[in-house]
């Protein structure tokens, strides 16, 4: 039995790193792509710039030599033309390229050192140029919708059924395809994690007067069943969607707003963790279900509280958030005659630091991978 498990987790850790193999030449494959795009455009450019460069010295040299010529009523506007592509021709090959990018370095730095303290180091303000240089995409809105209902009489397990929606823009130069979620591990006890449902609607960018082209693709739980893999300790979609799948890339400047439903089972004390790999211009939460008369709720985003409405269903909203940041949902069983408001105490007793320094409940840091705050459902 022993000797099976091991097999099982080798097999695991070589499918992860084959995985994550095929994921880098992938990138690279795009990044290749994309230099090649702007090469071609560069090679153009510079091919309309030369011509204009020597067909600019031909008129010149033409007026000048040709004495007939000179003597034509069209011989000045001629010679005025050639100088003028000739001097146009010669910048753009020579000072235009030069002085994009000096302003470009410039404005940058600027921007940098105004927004992020004028008297910031400049080892920071190059530090944090090049980590915000590193992101390929900015998450335009993420929202996260969860139903709690008891699972069983005794109210022991916790059913959540959560949807999320995301809307990310690609603000890199390559293309690059949508992530496909992952589920954390429902407690022992209870039925395993599932999808229900998995919707990916990808825009690509106006062009002139053209319409933008749109791919919608929607994916229920039966066409997702067969693709259910363990992966990493939870539940996700194995390799075998994206190749059974056409999912397009997202290119340049384009759009790609993900949904997915998912059904897990918790603890009476636990947690729902949505984390962004991006920045995050807005996020919306709304929380409803039967069991909500039983549990003290709370939600943070970072390190900051998140205020929710008494309104069923509770809702709260944020701003913007770096890389990184997760929203973390918690919640706690009423205790009989304990005040409407949970105590802060009690809350720090329930809790316990994760390896990044967010707190997270015991029941959560005791199972595989809780720690690594993905995406409930990520997507």
């Amino acid at each position: 039995m022993r000797s099976d498990q091991e097999k099982r987790e080798r097999q695991e850790k070589r499918e992860k790193r084959e995985r994550k193999k095929r994921e880098r030449q992938e990138k690279r494959a795009l990044k290749k792509r994309a230099r090649k795009r702007r090469d071609r455009k560069k090679t153009i450019v510079r091919s309309i710039l030369w011509a204009f460069t020597v067909v600019g010295l031909a008129l010149i040299v033409g007026m000048h030599v040709n004495h007939t010529v000179e003597e034509r009523w069209y011989a000045s506007l001629l010679g005025s033309i050639g100088e003028a592509m000739f001097i146009a021709g010669a910048l753009g090959l020579t000072v235009d390229g030069l002085l994009k990018a000096q302003l470009v370095r410039e404005i940058a730095a600027k921007a940098l050192r105004n927004s992020w303290g004028v008297n910031a180091p400049q080892d920071y303000i190059e530090k944090l140029s090049e980590s915000l240089g590193k992101y390929k995409g900015v998450t335009l809105v993420t929202e996260l919708r969860v139903n709690l209902e008891w699972h069983d009489d005794r109210h022991t397990i916790i059913k959540t059924t959560y949807e999320t929606r995301s809307v990310k823009q690609n603000i890199s130069d390559y293309e690059w395809k949508p992530s496909l979620p992952w589920l954390p591990p429902s407690i022992e006890g209870g039925p395993t994690s599932a999808l229900q449902g998995l919707e990916f609607t990808i825009r690509n960018p106006p062009q002139g007067l053209r319409a933008p082209v749109e791919f919608h693709k929607r994916w229920r739980a039966g066409d997702l069943a067969d693709f259910i893999r363990e992966i990493d300790g939870g539940v996700g979609l194995g390799d075998d969607f994206k190749e059974r799948h056409w999912i397009p890339h997202i290119v340049p400047s384009g759009t790609c707003e993900a949904r997915c439903e998912a059904v897990g089972y918790r603890n009476v004390d636990d947690i729902i963790p949505l984390w962004s790999n991006a920045p995050a211009l807005s996020w919306i939460l709304e929380i409803e279900g039967s069991a909500l008369g039983d549990l003290e709720i709370r939600a943070a985003i970072g390190t900051e509280d998140l205020q929710l409405t008494d309104s069923i269903p509770m809702r709260g909203e944020h701003g913007f958030t770096h890389a990184g940041a997760t929203m973390r949902v918690t919640w706690n069983r009423k205790q009989a005659g304990a005040p409407e408001e949970a105590d802060s105490g009690q809350a720090t007793h329930a809790e316990t630091a994760s390896p990044q320094g967010r707190p997270v409940p015991d029941t959560i840091t005791r199972r595989t991978n809780a720690a690594r705050g993905a995406d409930t459902p990520r997507t």
